[in-house]
């Protein structure tokens, strides 16, 4: 259907062609609901391109988004890596903890994929005879209007963290074989993701830094990583598409009103720390496909009940994670004593004591939600 439709009207308008709008545009298909989704690579527009050409940013999918993908039918079209472990440790401190795939028997706790690759892989299904595609900032006559892109504006909450994150492709002497690391530095969180026989990484620096560490020659930028991390995935041997990018917490204090709700990062955008940004937003996608194919009649999903129904089914998963990922992204830029000992004491805590672990583990790889 052509671009011109635009002014036809629609049951549905997603704004935003990330993994989250285009996971909710497929979500619908065979609702029987009129879906229109705008964006740039919706639109096919060079922007698009442009973004394709961006440096590579690795993604934890949790094996929850896993679920999600595969009832969607994408899954087996996304190339990714699987955590089979996560090692969680602070440089220089006693206290540390390992999550394993048997903690909760899945098949992995998740998968590792290049972010530009998850939303093509989902929009390579949509039935474009039936998903309406417009331009980013299009802005047609919808029932319900789904903001899916950006982030949260209006009455956002802000938290800035004063950090940026330093994210690279990295290889070392030994390849990776399905660990992912969490390791806590003076400098903030490091992650360490296996992606193919390498190793995505995000790492968190105090805001000034990271330009340093982007302009650093490869030699000098491996010899800080491995400072940092130490020898637990041996020994670092090349980098590559380094880029850096402003840390923070938004979240709106009202996600959905009548004729309009947010999910993914214009509902809440999340420190990187634990990985669980845009699985919540998956998660936020999944929940909202499911009521709007449960609506009796096209004009109750533009309602103000519709709006609160779907807002107090998301509230718990929500803030759970927004605080849970606060907490982390809070407790481990600290340099106080106390905060120090809270932390080392947990990994403790968690490595000791496996049902406090798997339960880590659950939230982890389901969030607050009672599924699957």
């Amino acid at each position: 259907m052509p671009a011109e439709s635009r002014t036809e009207r629609f049951d549905v308008h997603v704004a935003g062609d990330g993994p989250v709008g285009c996971a909710l545009a497929l979500a619908l298909q065979g609702s029987g609901l009129s879906i229109a989704l705008s964006g740039d690579m919706a639109a096919g527009t060079a922007a698009a391109q442009q973004r394709a050409g961006a440096a590579v940013r690795p993604i934890a999918l949790s094996y929850a988004s896993r679920l999600i993908l595969e009832r969607l039918g994408t899954w087996s079209g996304l190339r990714s890596t699987p955590i089979e472990d996560i090692h969680v440790s602070e440089a220089g401190a006693f206290g540390q903890t390992r999550i394993s795939r048997q903690d909760l028997a899945v098949p992995a706790l998740g998968y590792v994929s290049a972010y530009d690759d998850i939303a093509p892989a989902i929009a390579a299904a949509l039935d474009r005879s039936r998903t309406v595609c417009l331009p980013r900032g299009a802005r047609p006559t919808a029932t319900l209007t789904v903001h899916a892109e950006g982030v949260p504006a209006g009455d956002a909450v802000y938290k800035d963290y004063a950090q940026e994150a330093v994210v690279a492709l990295v290889h070392a002497d030994t390849p990776a074989r399905g660990v992912a690391y969490e390791r806590f530095t003076r400098q903030g969180p490091l992650a360490l993701l296996p992606h193919a026989r390498g190793y995505g990484l995000v790492w968190s620096h105090r805001r000034g830094t990271a330009d340093t560490l982007l302009q650093a020659a490869d030699a000098e930028f491996l010899a800080q990583l491995q400072s940092a991390f130490g020898n637990r995935a041996g020994r670092f041997v090349a980098v590559a598409e380094r880029a850096a990018f402003p840390m923070a917490l938004r979240y709106s204090a009202c996600r959905a009103r009548a004729g309009e709700i947010s999910i993914g990062n214009a509902a809440q955008t999340l420190h990187p720390v634990a990985g669980q940004g845009l699985n919540l937003g998956l998660r936020d996608a999944w929940e909202l496909a499911q009521r709007l194919r449960a609506a009796t009649g096209r004009e109750a999903i533009g309602s103000a009940a519709f709006a609160d129904e779907y807002a107090r089914a998301r509230r718990l998963d929500a803030r759970a994670t927004i605080r849970m990922t606060d907490l982390l992204a809070s407790l481990y830029v600290r340099d106080d004593p106390l905060s120090a000992l809270l932390r080392r004491g947990a990994m403790t805590v968690f490595d000791l004591l496996p049902p406090a672990r798997r339960l880590l583990a659950r939230r982890m790889v389901y969030g607050a939600s009672a599924w699957p």
